[in-house]
């Protein structure tokens, strides 16, 4: 339900406006760029235009609109927007370099790490996030892809230890050996490795976090090969996902246990990402709307889904004139007024069964590839099926 939100909207919006107040540091004004003091989740701050911090921030920037429409706070939705529209020009527009997102230095904190001209596996990670949870793009697709396909060409090794004979940055940890697959965290296949460390090193520590550049820790891999999926490039993610699976089979090491930082850490979490991704998963409790897109055998597929309150099974299959999907809720409840799905063809016509009883729906085109139908709310308990078949 929209509780939580209600209770927290205040909060939520100043974090928003932090953010916003810090993409104004330089100019006085908004671009979509964030620049300045960054902290992050690799221990140094950074600073400049980062193409990684900077994607997040867009993405936050499209949660913010998402929830000022929910709230009815339309100023704020509107002042969202805006800026997340000026960074989806901006962003490629400065820090594209026709392969890949890039960072430029801040002269005046030339002592901080930076993946500067490198290719970082986590440069778009604001795309992968909007993904999961829905909400349109924060980069053009083109841009996107291109970026993806640089990742997957400089960063997946299919023998990591090669990589690491030749690298400028060298490995504190190893989370892969040689003969063994993995993607590095960030390459330099323009340069600019050798000015990464910025200008101090004062101690081990700060070698460290430069250090993170050549590891191949599974919780980025996934968060990439997630948006790979999302994007189509279904084979380039999962190619990266078994490279991690062949690493961590129980011959050689322990399956429960994909070592990051140390055991048993959060961040190789972020698998279920490419779960959400294959399935093309979407969902608004408060709403009632779930929707599934699959991106691995769309003609004939299953996976389970969960939601709030429940979780169970869909499928879906395809022939030539129809796609039948099912919904089966194997625990809790889930409420339903919409159910979509995306269809290279059009659909013409569509029908709901709950537990084999017809119910009346409304059809809806919601974009070239995207259909929903409507109803009026249904309560599914533990063995309820909902059924629908769409005809092109």
């Amino acid at each position: 339900d929209s509780e939580f939100l209600k209770k927290n909207w205040i909060k939520i919006k100043a974090s928003i406006n932090y953010l916003i107040n810090q993409d104004k540091e330089k100019t006085g004004k908004p671009d979509g760029l964030i620049e300045g003091f960054q902290y992050h989740t690799l221990d140094r701050p950074w600073y400049g235009k980062i193409s990684w911090i900077t994607s997040l921030y867009l993405a936050t920037l499209q949660v913010g609109e998402a929830l000022a429409n929910e709230m009815g706070d339309k100023a704020f939705e509107k002042k969202c927007r805006n800026i997340a529209q000026l960074g989806y020009k901006n962003m490629p527009k400065e820090l594209f370099n026709g392969e890949y997102f890039y960072n430029i230095l801040d002269q005046e904190h030339l002592e901080a790490p930076n993946t500067n001209k490198g290719c970082h596996i986590d440069q778009i990670m604001g795309q992968s996030w909007v993904h999961q949870v829905g909400l349109p793009r924060i980069l053009p697709k083109d841009k996107t892809v291109e970026a993806l396909s640089s990742i997957y060409k400089y960063n997946y090794q299919e023998d990591v230890g090669k990589y690491l004979d030749t690298a400028t940055i060298k490995n504190v940890r190893f989370y892969a050996l040689p003969g063994e697959s993995g993607t590095i965290i960030t390459t330099f296949p323009k340069g600019g490795a050798d000015t990464a460390h910025g200008i101090k090193i004062s101690d081990d520590f700060e070698q460290i976090t430069v250090g993170y550049f050549s590891e191949c820790m599974t919780g980025f891999t996934y968060q990439v090969a997630s948006n790979m999926i999302a994007e189509g490039m279904v084979d380039e993610g999962m190619t990266m996902i078994k490279a991690i699976h062949d690493r961590y089979a129980p011959e050689k090491r322990n399956p429960y246990d994909e070592i990051e930082f140390g055991n048993h850490y959060t961040r190789a979490m972020s698998s279920y990402g490419a779960f959400i991704a294959a399935s093309g998963f979407t969902y608004h409790g408060s709403k009632g709307i779930i929707g599934f897109a699959p991106k691995i055998n769309p003609d004939d597929f299953k996976s389970a889904f969960i939601t709030a309150e429940g979780w169970g099974t869909f499928t879906q299959k395809r022939s030539a004139n129809n796609q039948n999907n099912s919904l089966k809720l194997v625990y809790g409840r889930l409420s339903l007024n919409a159910f979509m799905v995306k269809s290279e063809k059009t659909v013409k016509r569509a029908s709901v069964t709950l537990n084999g009883k017809t119910i009346p729906v409304k059809l809806k085109a919601n974009d070239k590839d995207e259909f929903q139908v409507e109803f009026d709310t249904i309560q599914l308990a533990k063995g309820d099926v909902l059924e629908v078949e769409w005809s092109y």
